[in-house]
């Protein structure tokens, strides 16, 4: 009697320990599978573009697109972009349209393109807050059709035609100028997306030669009036350093731009430079 009792509580203490084993297993399992989707999401963060913005700018909505939506036509991967982006630039280009007489023959019309244009933000910025008056007319191209379909949508915002999205893989802006300012802002350069290794200085400058920024910027300076106005903020490569630069443009000293948060490149040594708390020159005249 004694011995079955013994062999009963032995059979119970056994079925006990083998429900509790089974329940920490359960537990470990459950902790586990809860670590690890904390550590996935950890390390797939969606890198983006941080926006400029001065003391005087507003909270602005971030937007960009995934890498699928990249056309091969673009050297710049990432579409990020926000409303207001570069006040300080827009602020410089607002005064210098103010000081400048309409030229001859052109109706007072003045004509902004917005070279990369990306889901339209910009436009649509120098539409509202900086160039309002109807005889200042704005463009937008891009080559992406995401971009350019998000962008169409928010030119329908101004009346009267006043914001004109260019699908660029179809027409050159060239046809709807010549412009009397030219912005190119965060377009020369790899910077700033998921999937793509742009703090690989090798890649960047495989895939994004000085050449061919020169490239660019030739096709970009035949779509400027003479005396117009180039703006270029955020670029792997300086302006200043071009042939083209050389030959036809100078600097407007007196208009500088902080926050340029992609680096540049040294060509002599390949590496990144940091030119964050810099403030740099951003606009330039066409002189010829």
């Amino acid at each position: 009697s004694i011995k079955s009792d013994l062999r009963e509580a032995e059979a119970n203490t056994s079925d006990k320990m083998k429900v509790t084993r089974c329940t920490r297993l359960f537990f470990l399992y459950i902790c586990t599978l809860f670590f690890g989707i904390y550590q996935l999401n950890k390390h797939t963060p969606s890198e983006e573009l941080p926006v400029a913005r001065s003391s005087s700018s507003n909270n602005n909505t971030y937007t960009d697109l995934d890498l699928a939506s990249v056309s091969r036509d673009q050297i710049q991967p990432s579409h990020g972009t926000a409303m207001n982006r570069y006040p300080e630039e827009y602020t410089n280009l607002k005064a210098i349209l103010e000081q400048s007489p309409p030229t001859p023959n052109n109706d007072d019309e003045r004509k902004i393109l917005s070279f990369g244009c990306s889901t339209g933000e910009e436009p649509l910025s120098l539409a509202q807050l900086y160039f309002p008056s109807p005889s200042v007319k704005i463009f937008g191209v891009d080559v992406a059709d995401k971009a350019i379909g998000a962008a169409s949508e928010k030119a329908q915002l101004e009346p009267d035609g006043k914001i004109t999205i260019i699908d660029g893989r179809i027409n050159s802006p060239k046809a709807y100028g010549p412009f009397d300012i030219v912005l190119a802002n965060s377009v020369f350069c790899i910077y700033g997306m998921r999937g793509v290794p742009y703090q690989d200085i090798t890649y960047v400058m495989e895939h994004f030669s000085f050449d061919t920024f020169q490239n660019m910027l030739s096709e970009i300076d035949s779509y400027l009036k003479v005396d117009g106005v180039l703006a270029i903020h955020n670029s792997n490569y300086n302006f200043m350093d071009t042939q083209l630069y050389v030959d036809k443009y100078e600097a407007i000293e007196s208009m500088k731009c902080p926050n340029h948060f992609v680096p540049r490149i040294d060509r002599l040594e390949k590496k990144f430079v940091d030119v964050g708390n810099v403030e740099m020159e951003c606009v330039y005249r066409k002189r010829r």
